[in-house]
């Protein structure tokens, strides 16, 4: 056979590595082949869960709630006006007393009072114990929220009554020079005062 046969072109072996594997090593994906899905699922296997996953319904709504709570805790409450409840502890005595000639006072409250503004018309009442002329008490309530205060006030009215013109002792027959009438706060005046003298005279003291 000739010798040209025999020494037929072999195709030139692969060049290998170090290892033995040719460039395209098997098991070994090219770089950037599966990058971007790599990337895709780690970003997934990172990414929060839905909150209605991750929080059943009624605990939502107690989340819910909390939150609201903070929020309403967190926002000024509206102060309720001191000098407006006086008013109103004013305005409650001078329809009780219905005199013109009365003279109210009603006591300020302590300006360091805090209380929430009332929500509703507020109810007024005299103060158990307490009468429509002298030192008194009136007592204010509010409905919504629910509070109370007690203001204290002087009812000073004044009346034309029949007083002594002069000092008197006991036993003494009463005369119209012994009398006089004059303007008395009727608080100071006590109980069985008259207006007209001519009852009294030619009584005994």
């Amino acid at each position: 056979m000739p010798s040209s046969s025999l020494a037929r072109r072999r195709r030139p072996a692969r060049q290998t590595g170090a290892g033995g594997l040719g460039t395209r090593r098997a098991g070994i994906p090219r770089a950037g082949r599966h990058s971007s899905v790599d990337r895709r699922r780690k970003a997934d296997a990172t990414m929060p869960a839905d909150a209605s996953t991750l929080f059943p319904t009624p605990l939502r709504r107690l989340l819910a709630a909390a939150v609201l709570a903070l929020l309403s805790a967190a926002a000024p409450a509206a102060q309720q006006d001191l000098e407006a409840l006086r008013l109103v502890a004013l305005d409650y005595l001078r329809s009780r007393v219905g005199s013109s000639s009365a003279d109210i006072r009603v006591d300020g409250t302590d300006p360091r009072l805090r209380l929430w503004a009332c929500e509703s018309p507020i109810e007024a009442s005299l103060s158990p114990g307490s009468r429509l002329r002298g030192r008194t008490a009136v007592v204010l309530r509010c409905p919504a929220p629910a509070w109370k205060l007690v203001m204290s006030a002087q009812v000073s009215i004044q009346r034309s009554i029949v007083v002594a013109a002069r000092p008197l002792v006991r036993g003494t027959l009463l005369t119209a020079a012994d009398l006089q009438v004059a303007a008395v706060d009727e608080a100071r005046a006590g109980d069985g005062w008259i207006e007209d003298p001519k009852p009294a005279i030619g009584r005994l003291l």
